[in-house]
């Protein structure tokens, strides 16, 4: 990944002919897209975090996970040929790599479907290019961007592996990817009904996304297992046993992370401390603790936790400005891609993550850096 983040700044601070741009010129460029500019508040957050830090490798570990945040944004400030042919071909490269993706753990599962099918029932995932729950979470979109690129374009292959990745979905069943798909498609279908007064369409689509989960649970036991596991761990959960399974793992996660938050409500523990401080919650109040610390299952907490009040603020203004300023809203890859991090964000650490970064970053500032062009 440091290897892409110093390809990006080669790239957005050269000209043509591999010129080295001016440094007036360079600053022209950051102000002009001041806005896009505030998500570099998540990585200053973090170098600000340092102060009530007394781990500081930790620390030091925190702030390199973050750098994307001050990279990305000055390397797209300073490009200049992004325009609406060249963000429909990396669409289009995006899609070729996740189809490529998807092909390559559909052959695998059929490899051995029974094995597979097991490690699912046990609450495992199945093995993914990344991290399984980031992977889902790219697939919803590159799913979503294959309806609005067939409405720029036409082109009907778009629909084909649209389709293809809707089915994928649900025999990958990963339950925060399955709900952030249902809810972009509940989103467009109310926009697309609330723009062309097509109501009964909107209630059309609801039907059908309530009868292909049930269809699914009867024909796809990768998904049959899926829901079979939650139930069975659910029900642990209301018998108290909650230290070593999934969503109880969650449950003592959500815990921690407000007790954390509690002690420390304005600054956190500082992001550095996050693990001792975590280690030693778990030490004291999760009896039968085996050693593996599980942060807050929950971005927002754990920014709470980790950087208090404070922290979360940072954080949101840093998204949430540059998306009503430039009306990203209006951009419909952009809601949809606010909408799946957004979701995750509930049940994931999903900035915790160099993969979950770097995705959400990237097409962000992409689409972002377009519309401040237009503003």
């Amino acid at each position: 990944m440091s290897l892409c983040l110093f390809g990006f700044v080669i790239l957005g601070l050269t000209k043509k002919g591999w010129k080295m741009t001016c440094l007036s010129e360079i600053s022209k460029n950051l102000k002009e897209h001041k806005y896009l500019l505030l998500v570099s508040l998540v990585f200053f957050g973090v170098v600000f975090s340092g102060v009530n830090s007394s781990n500081m490798a930790y620390w030091m570990h925190h702030l390199q996970l973050k750098l994307p945040f001050l990279v990305l944004p000055l390397a797209f400030a300073n490009a200049k040929c992004i325009d609406d042919n060249l963000i429909q071909k990396i669409v289009k490269g995006f899609l070729v790599i996740a189809t490529i993706t998807v092909l390559h753990t559909t052959l695998l599962y059929f490899s051995d479907m029974e094995h597979y099918n097991n490690m699912i029932a046990q609450g495992r995932s199945m093995p993914t290019p990344i991290q399984h729950v980031n992977y889902s979470l790219m697939l919803v979109f590159a799913t979503s961007c294959t309806y609005f690129l067939y409405q720029e374009t036409r082109e009907k292959w778009l629909l084909f592996i649209g389709f293809a990745f809707f089915i994928f979905m649900h025999m990958l069943a990963v339950r925060t990817g399955l709900v952030a798909m249902y809810a972009c498609i509940f989103l467009v279908a109310v926009k697309y009904g609330w723009e062309h007064k097509a109501f009964f369409k909107v209630g059309l689509v609801v039907l059908v996304c309530a009868i292909i989960p049930i269809m699914a649970y009867y024909t796809v036991p990768s998904f049959t297992g899926k829901i079979d596991y939650m139930i069975w761990d659910l029900t642990q959960l209301s018998q108290g046993n909650t230290a070593d399974y999934s969503d109880g793992g969650r449950v003592i996660s959500y815990s921690l992370g407000i007790d954390l938050f509690m002690d420390n409500v304005w600054m956190g523990t500082g992001i550095g401390d996050i693990y001792d401080q975590s280690l030693a919650w778990y030490q004291t109040n999760n009896v039968g603790f085996k050693g593996k610390v599980n942060f807050p299952h929950n971005q927002f907490l754990f920014s709470m936790a980790s950087t208090g009040i404070v922290g979360l603020v940072i954080y949101q203004l840093a998204f949430l400005v540059p998306f009503f300023k430039l009306r990203l809203y209006k951009v419909p890859y952009v809601l949809i891609l606010f909408t799946i991090i957004y979701i995750s964000f509930l049940v994931e650490t999903s900035l915790e993550r160099s993969y979950g970064i770097v995705f959400f970053l990237f097409f962000f500032l992409l689409w972002g850096v377009r519309s401040d062009v237009r503003e």
